[in-house]
């Protein structure tokens, strides 16, 4: 019975011995595999990760290119009005900066790019430009130039020839000269007739007469759009 008992132990031992081999043999072969394929396979996993995340991190360029200068809607060479509304267009949601005579004017365009300020003029000329900036804080060089003439005084007219009321007599003097002086710069009607200038501002003009009364009716607007009106009256008799 002893033998049985003994022999059993010695198999069992044998058992234990293998198994214990075997959990030796299979740790040992994992952490090689470890040692040679997990560690890289975590380290490719983590800069897949990492570039991943890159990926999808967006990417923000800063703007260095100055905008372009702002454009004026067109502007009078003159004005009769001491207020000017000034309009334009430039990059959309930029600062304008009006210049008027050296005193600077900021507005900020809108969604559409334009811009509108309403500007008080001097009498005389006005000197005006602009700039702008741009929402990423650059600045663009000077626009166009532009001189604004205010002027609110109404053009003379000088008529030198006929009279008020002079009177005329025959047919010898039924066709009569007008002549005088006025803006050389300016427009000049005659009873709603376009009359030439010359450079000097003169003016001559033939008129025929009608029998009785004549009003004549003259009308001078310079180029800022004052305007003067003078009439007088002469009679012809044939």
């Amino acid at each position: 019975m002893k033998k049985n008992y003994s022999r059993r132990i010695a198999v069992e031992e044998r058992k234990n011995k293998k198994k214990a081999l075997t959990f030796i043999v299979l740790s040992f072969s994992t952490i090689l595999f470890l040692f040679f394929f997990g560690i890289p396979l975590i380290a490719k996993f983590a800069s897949f990760v990492t570039d991943l995340t890159k990926k999808n991190t967006p990417i923000i360029l800063k703007d260095n290119t100055p905008p372009a200068p702002p454009r004026f809607n067109n502007l009078p060479d003159k004005i009769n009005k001491s207020q000017i509304n000034i309009s334009g267009n430039t990059e959309e949601g930029s600062v304008v900066t009006i210049f008027i005579n050296g005193l600077d004017n900021e507005i900020i365009s809108d969604n559409y790019g334009e811009f509108n300020f309403l500007a008080n003029l001097e009498l005389g000329e006005n000197i005006i430009y602009a700039t702008v900036k741009d929402q990423s804080g650059n600045k663009s060089t000077e626009s166009k130039t532009y001189v604004i003439n205010y002027d609110n005084e109404a053009p003379e007219i000088i008529i030198n020839s006929p009279s008020d009321g002079e009177n005329y007599y025959g047919q010898s003097q039924k066709e009569i000269e007008i002549t005088g002086n006025t803006d050389p710069q300016g427009d000049l009607t005659i009873n709603d007739r376009f009359i030439t200038i010359d450079d000097d501002g003169n003016f001559k003009y033939k008129y025929s007469l009608n029998d009785g009364e004549n009003t004549l009716t003259f009308k001078a607007i310079d180029k800022a759009q004052n305007e003067t009106e003078k009439t007088i009256t002469v009679s012809f008799t044939p």
